[in-house]
């Protein structure tokens, strides 16, 4: 597992990071830690801004990704950087 994240339906998200992790990688490399922020779907683009974090360096900082599949236990998205990640849900 390279991070778990939780988006929730009041629109906010945590996402623990580990190095290697696609928003590890989309925030740059070795980004680690607790991020919480808010999310956003317009479309087929998830938008995240980073509003908490443990990494000083990210606070207030905006990502967003194409949804390439949905599925009801999977999520397939790809970053602006051409990278492809797949989320498996966690029951």
């Amino acid at each position: 597992m390279k991070e778990t994240n939780a988006f929730h339906a009041d629109g906010g998200f945590v996402s623990h990071v580990r190095p290697r992790g696609f928003i590890s990688n989309t925030l740059g490399q070795g980004v680690t830690g607790t991020i919480q922020g808010k999310w956003v779907l317009r479309g087929k683009i998830v938008e995240l801004t980073i509003t908490e974090t443990t990494s000083e360096n990210v606070v207030n900082k905006s990502t967003s990704s194409t949804i390439e599949s949905f599925r009801p236990n999977e999520l397939v998205i790809k970053s602006a950087t051409g990278e492809t990640s797949t989320f498996t849900r966690a029951l």
